[in-house]
């Protein structure tokens, strides 16, 4: 089992003291690209590199993971040694995630926010995630990261800071 510094259900105050000042919310759209070069790569990289903090829904793990296996089959991780040496990049950095897990709650509120705003199940946790951090923090200390379009346009209308 991997180890995370876990937020359950949501990050406190506490936690994020802990880690720093502000937090960074990456969904699996954003976090993969810092382990496959595609467009988006350099610009999350510099995000981690200057803050850090970063936050995800537990699902992450499992969408990252799939999106890593997925490249592999595709041949944009040409070889299997490193396709290998990029999922235990990906699983040692986890360790140093703030986790969100997901609830009963979170999945109630996930199913208001896909009906809202047109979202697929696991953008509607991930977004109810980042919602749910954000209520328990001032919204300045949270920056949203996705590159998935309908997700984008939901975290603005929801009042999220964007950082891509």
């Amino acid at each position: 089992m991997t180890a995370v510094r876990p937020c359950p259900t949501s990050c406190s105050r506490s936690a994020v003291q802990a880690a720093g000042t502000t937090l960074l919310f990456l969904d699996s759209s954003a976090l993969v690209k810092r382990y496959v070069s595609e467009e988006g790569s350099a610009e999350v990289s510099a995000a981690i590199d200057a803050d850090p903090n970063v936050v995800a829904a537990v699902i992450t793990l499992t969408e990252v993971l799939a999106a890593l296996a997925a490249a592999h089959r595709l041949g944009r991780l040409a070889r299997a040694s490193q396709h290998g040496a990029v999922q235990s990049a990906f699983r040692r950095a986890w360790t140093d995630v703030l986790v969100v897990n997901v609830d009963v709650a979170l999945c109630e509120s996930a199913g208001s926010l896909a009906e809202r705003h047109a979202l697929r199940a696991y953008d509607a946790v991930q977004l109810a995630a980042a919602l749910d951090v954000a209520r328990e923090l001032s919204m300045t200390e949270l920056r949203f990261g996705t590159f998935d379009a309908a997700l984008r346009r939901a975290a603005t209308q929801a009042g999220l800071t964007l950082i891509f």
